[in-house]
């Protein structure tokens, strides 16, 4: 087993938390405008899935509740992983998705 991760805090850390709620809205903003635009029926669902996993994260957030913020994250990970949203609509909120992740990073040390 590799080393335990573990979360930190984002008790006064004011501006990685803004940050972080940013570009949580900037994904969320994102979902909202591909769910309405995307000619893909069965797309919507996966978006509309997503959106419930982000008002989680939002959650998690303003509760400080890192453990949690990074369970939801992992989650989120696989199921791009897993899945594929199509055309501009699904670039558009992948890409919005990496940079929210990509912050998630530095709330994580090893």
């Amino acid at each position: 087993m590799g080393p335990q991760v573990k979360p930190k805090s984002l008790a006064g850390r004011a501006m990685h938390k803004s940050q972080l709620e940013a570009a949580l809205a900037e994904y969320v903003s994102t979902l909202i405008k591909s769910t309405g635009t995307t000619s893909r029926a069965q797309d919507r669902a996966t978006y509309q899935s997503h959106l419930a996993s982000a008002a989680v994260m939002f959650l998690a957030i303003y509760q400080d509740d890192m453990i949690r913020l990074k369970e939801i994250v992992d989650a989120e990970v696989r199921s791009f992983g897993w899945g594929y949203l199509a055309g501009d609509e699904g670039a558009a909120a992948e890409a919005a998705w990496t940079r929210f992740a990509g912050l998630m990073g530095s709330a994580f040390a090893v």
